[in-house]
């Protein structure tokens, strides 16, 4: 592995003997990109791919960008960002955006401090919003959790029919958070992806596939 900053993303890199051409993955909560590049790439095509990479991430929502003057994503918008420097790592609300403290860098420590902060907007948003939508669709869940997932919005535990939706979620707009609940709700009827979870997702979500599409940008 191969690691090196642009742009305050941390890039992580991998040659791989059997791959033709370029592959990469977000983690944007982590604040990274994964690289997978043919062996004998040169150093500077490597720079020029995760500048490329960084840039579309931050065009196609899915990346925030943590530096002084960047943003952070919330709720579908991009919110205006300060960074300040201090002997302690903090994140805050203000009136104009947010502000972000930090010791020296972008770290682990850093990023947690953000992903709590993800945290606690969504936990307030779902408080309210989930109540709602199982009132809308009739579907009642056991419970629900908030977890770091990067590979899934949501899931549903049929058995238990207790619900865990993905902190990053937090990024998505309002209109597609509800989307996601009510995704996960109508998982309690119809564990599958089948015909009818399909037509009961578009019975209360109409055009639901395209937006679930939008989500995976």
């Amino acid at each position: 592995m191969e690691y090196f900053k642009m742009d305050g993303v941390d890039v992580v890199v991998r040659r791989v003997e059997r791959l033709s051409g370029y592959s990469y993955r977000y983690r944007p909560i982590d604040n990274k990109v994964y690289l997978n590049v043919p062996v004998r790439t040169a150093g500077a095509l490597i720079v020029q791919y995760a500048q490329k990479v960084i840039r579309s991430g931050r065009e196609d929502d899915r990346m925030n960008d943590l530096r002084d003057g960047g943003f952070i994503r919330l709720f579908g918008e991009k919110i205006p960002l300060r960074v300040q420097y201090s002997t302690f790592n903090a994140i805050e609300e203000t009136d104009d955006g947010i502000t972000l403290t930090i010791v020296s860098d972008v770290n682990y420590f850093v990023i947690k401090r953000i992903t709590d902060f993800y945290e606690k907007k969504l936990r307030e948003y779902l408080k309210t919003r989930l109540p709602l939508m199982e009132n809308y669709v009739g579907i009642k869940c056991s419970g629900w959790k908030i977890e770091n997932r990067l590979s899934v919005w949501g899931c549903c535990n049929t058995k238990t029919k207790e619900l865990t939706f993905a902190v990053n979620l937090v990024t998505q707009s309002p209109e597609l958070i509800d989307m996601t609940i009510i995704h996960e709700l109508t998982h309690i009827l119809y564990p599958d992806h089948g015909a009818k979870f399909h037509a009961f997702m578009e019975k209360y979500v109409p055009g639901h596939r395209e937006k679930k599409r939008r989500m995976k940008s």
